[in-house]
């Protein structure tokens, strides 16, 4: 009788500590979405394979992004990316963060903790571009297009990867937190 008194406590007890681990931390997707939260600016390059095979850098952008959390994985932000003339394109979006465990191709980083994530954005069907040499800008209609961010690194200043898009250039981005927002004077 005591032997089973001591194996029902034993399994009361894992169960409560089973009950307490799984809901103590804060899920993962939670995490990224908090510490994405905010202004990040830095340079973007686009990479590309030529007809011969070969692998090469595109376009080079300044880049400015913010993301605004609405819920606890998601949201919606506006990415500014200008060139080395001047003129620059202004898009807004929807974003969400999954983990994504199933997906080894990909070696996504989330800080030290090694974690598995995808950040999934859905583009606006315009966007604003401005052209420096001509002094003009104009609203521009387009598709609605998806895109998604992987290979990343991520912590509370940096946050460096990859992002595929619709054009099927590969984007290389490397930002930096800024505690100051970055407005564009138009």
């Amino acid at each position: 009788m005591k032997r089973l008194l001591n194996r029902s406590l034993a399994t009361v007890v894992l169960a409560l500590l089973a009950i307490v681990m799984l809901t103590g931390c804060e899920p993962e997707d939670e995490q990224v979405a908090r510490t994405l939260e905010g202004n990040w600016s830095g340079t973007m390059a686009d990479y590309y394979y030529n007809r011969w095979g070969d692998y090469l850098q595109g376009n080079r952008y300044y880049t400015y992004f913010q993301f605004v959390r609405q819920s606890a994985v998601s949201g919606y932000g506006t990415e500014v990316d200008e060139d080395e003339r001047g003129d620059y394109v202004e898009r807004e979006f929807t974003w969400r963060v999954e983990s994504d465990y199933s997906d080894w191709d990909y070696n996504y980083s989330y800080g030290s903790s090694g974690g598995y994530f995808t950040i999934y954005l859905r583009y606006d069907s315009r966007y604003y571009y401005y052209d420096a040499y001509r002094r003009v800008g104009e609203w521009v209609r387009t598709g609605a297009y998806d895109a998604v961010i992987y290979n990343a690194h991520l912590d509370n200043r940096y946050f460096e990867g990859y992002m595929d898009d619709s054009d099927g250039a590969r984007k290389h981005f490397r930002l930096q937190y800024e505690s100051n927002p970055w407005v564009r004077g138009y």
